[in-house]
């Protein structure tokens, strides 16, 4: 943003720090590999473990050679704090937020968060992506003209994870958004960006488009 000559006062990162919570299995496919603890920066970030990749994709943390039975993983503090140095937070003006979206989205923490110039949303799953749209669309941190992009919209079919939760809330919210087509992430089947245009209007439009669609099946 700052390589583009875009101003922004401050930017909220979210994660539990501790992979990823259950799915809603009864809404949502998600990918086998996708299970709860996935991802896990307390491990990840840990000196004492390394990630070891089987070959149907499954993340194992894997104490380093000679710590078996004293490797110790990160508190969530301390994997706060590994990310804010890497960040360098302070000077970048970044707030990093700690916590499974269902704790850490609240609203004391909404009545003083920014109004969102762009949301990026990298959730992987439904529930987690239902929770954080759901924060920012109940409490107007996402209002007209905000930017979202979804990371993990291919990665199941359309109307599962990322993309069941965009449809459910701009029904919810009677959302209109706009999706904004980009030759490079459709190319590598990446982001997939939308502008709100609306919130509150007579009628909800998802923004999913017959291109769209046909993209994600």
């Amino acid at each position: 943003m700052r390589a583009r000559g875009v101003h922004y006062d401050s930017y909220l990162g979210f994660d539990s720090f501790e992979g990823l919570p259950p799915e809603d299995d009864t809404k949502s496919v998600r990918p086998a590999i996708w299970v709860p603890g996935m991802f896990n920066e307390r491990y990840r970030r840990s000196k004492d473990f390394k990630v070891v990749k089987s070959k149907d994709g499954y993340q194992h943390y894997v104490p380093r050679d000679g710590l078996t039975g004293v490797a110790r993983p990160l508190s969530v503090t301390e994997a706060v704090e590994s990310w804010r140095a890497e960040l360098n937070a302070t000077e970048n003006r970044i707030t990093l937020v700690p916590g499974f979206y269902n704790q850490s989205l609240t609203p004391t923490l909404a009545r003083t968060a920014p109004v969102a110039l762009y949301v990026d949303i990298n959730c992987d799953l439904y529930i987690s992506t239902y929770q954080a749209l759901d924060w920012l669309f109940h409490h107007r941190l996402a209002r007209r003209g905000t930017l979202i992009s979804y990371d993990d919209w291919f990665n199941v079919p359309l109307g599962n994870g990322e993309s069941l939760a965009h449809e459910e809330i701009a029904a919810k919210y009677k959302v209109k958004f706009q999706y904004l087509p980009h030759h490079e992430c459709v190319h590598f089947r990446r982001l997939v960006w939308f502008r709100v245009l609306s919130v509150g209007g007579e009628r909800a439009e998802s923004g999913i488009t017959a291109s769209l669609k046909a993209l994600t099946g």
